[in-house]
């Protein structure tokens, strides 16, 4: 099986042991999951889309997250616009 050495900062050691605690033990699967990640965060961003992050269920304890075009927004006065995100609300 191909390896690959990368070099670990002693700054950033800490963060590479709580991963591989957190992956019970299988560090290597951990960052092929999180460079996955990375690649298709960066691969949307590029095509234009952005992450959108919105609260899922009551009281919003639970959030979803995607990559998409935000057309409108939801606010305490209703839904508005992407071309009227940031704009004051008249009314």
């Amino acid at each position: 099986m191909p390896s690959k050495m990368i070099y670990v900062s002693t700054e950033d050691l800490p963060l590479y042991e709580r991963a591989q605690v957190l992956s019970g033990g299988n560090l290597s699967a951990t960052v092929t999951e999180a460079l996955r990640s990375y690649i298709e965060m960066k691969e949307e961003h590029e095509a234009g889309y952005e992450a959108i992050t919105v609260p899922v269920g009551k009281g919003a304890r639970r959030r979803q997250r995607f990559y998409g075009v935000l057309h409108l927004r939801a606010t305490g006065a209703g839904l508005v616009g992407s071309e009227d995100v940031g704009r004051p609300l008249l009314g």
